[in-house]
């Protein structure tokens, strides 16, 4: 359903009409060509496909006729893999994707925003297969754009897989002298990115369009949580059984056990589990997340967003091809004393395992192996425009800050 639609019947309105407020003196729009948000969506001038600043594409232009930037590649974990990469996207291609997102009332009914179901959060869809509405500029953008997506996770892209989407999580209020950080991670629950029937999904990239800078007494939360990173069944932790537990069971997002066993906690889930233990298992899922997200957790990880900064992280394990238990995750809600915050934008892409790989567990361990392989013994690899250099892992240890 329209974006339009949904707010008018909750709160994303007032959220969404403050980003446009923010955002309208940034808006790459010809002069004149106003953008409002309305109780009918996002209104303007600006006709039925986007009219960016011949200035924008002057500059996108020439950022492709110049020399490949350098981007440095950090990996900040191996369990789940997790590599972070500032300066995945430059400022000017940052300040498109926001345009876009920005004007998507005016987008054709095929590609309008939309509200993701039960939240306050907004997406837009960038079908490359289906993009003849926008600018060349743009077009040309999300192409370089899922070609560095394609180097950094050696995955090409396939016909299977969801388009590149946009998505906006509106801010929250905060009282002055902080928040109870227990409360961080529940609104929006943590998943396994094989959900919503997407069962081939090996790897996600996510890109944040904008800045979000915590700060105790302004501005908390909103970062991207790995509760499990570092933590191993090896070592025994409740946590990692817990999320062993509803992969078995089959469950990939905790909002779905939580909800179960409100309205029967003593059914079972088809596996050795009762919907009260996976219900327990999300709660202890949640609660780890919770922890990571204070200020020195013991286990755990949160990548904070900076405008350009790619997350990469792989939901698969190369020894088996199996989903990997340490690979949930989820975004922290977010919340700012001040009401104008434009609240965070992100780009994101789903890899999923190529067809000719998706024969058995054995053929999907080779290609995520030959994909993760490339993370450690690749010196660079150029593609979109940008050269990719990879930091030795020794070295990440000192680099773990760039995650915060």
């Amino acid at each position: 359903w329209p974006l339009g639609a949904g707010l008018a019947a909750g709160s994303g309105v007032g959220g969404l009409t403050r980003f446009l407020e923010w955002f309208q003196p940034h808006l790459s729009l010809r002069e004149g060509h106003a953008l409002c948000c309305t109780s009918r969506g996002l209104r303007g001038s600006v006709g039925p496909a986007l009219v960016l600043m011949g200035r924008d594409d002057r500059v996108l232009a020439m950022a492709e006729a110049e020399q490949c930037r350098q981007v440095r590649l950090t990996p900040l974990q191996t369990s789940p893999r997790l590599v972070v990469a500032d300066g995945f996207l430059s400022p000017v291609e940052c300040r498109h994707l926001r345009a876009l997102f920005a004007a998507a009332g005016r987008f054709p009914a095929r590609c309008a925003a939309r509200l993701l179901p039960n939240t306050s959060k907004a997406y837009v869809r960038l079908d490359l297969k289906a993009a003849d509405w926008l600018p060349p500029a743009s077009q040309r953008l999300l192409q370089r754009i899922r070609a560095r997506i394609a180097a950094v996770t050696a995955t090409p892209a396939t016909a299977f897989e969801t388009p590149l989407e946009i998505n906006y999580t509106p801010a929250k209020g905060l009282q002055v002298g902080g928040i109870d950080h227990l409360t961080l991670a529940d609104e929006f629950g943590l998943h396994l990115d094989a959900n919503n029937g997407r069962p081939e999904r090996c790897a996600t990239v996510l890109i944040y369009l904008n800045d979000v800078v915590e700060d105790p007494q302004a501005c908390v939360g909103g970062g991207t949580v790995f509760p499990l990173a570092g933590v191993s069944l090896a070592d025994g932790d409740a946590v990692y059984q817990a999320a062993e537990a509803l992969l078995e069971a089959g469950i990939f997002h905790t909002g779905r056990p939580l909800r179960d066993a409100a309205a029967n906690p003593a059914a079972r889930t088809g596996h050795r589990y009762t919907v009260a233990e996976t219900a327990d298992a999300a709660r202890r899922l949640l609660a780890a997340a919770n922890h990571a997200a204070t200020a020195a957790p013991a286990l755990g990880k949160v990548v904070q967003p900076r405008e350009g900064r790619a997350a990469v992280f792989w939901s698969r394990r190369a020894s088996d091809g199996q989903m990997d238990p340490a690979s949930w995750h989820g975004g922290l809600a977010l919340h700012v004393v001040d009401k104008a915050h434009q609240g965070k934008l992100t780009l994101q892409q789903f890899v999923e395992i190529p067809q000719q790989f998706r024969k058995s567990d054995e053929a999907r361990a080779a290609h995520i192996a030959g994909s993760l392989r490339q993370n450690w013994t690749t010196e660079e690899v150029t593609a979109g425009g940008v050269k990719f250099r990879w930091r030795a892992a020794a070295a990440a240890a000192a680099a773990t800050a760039a995650s915060s």
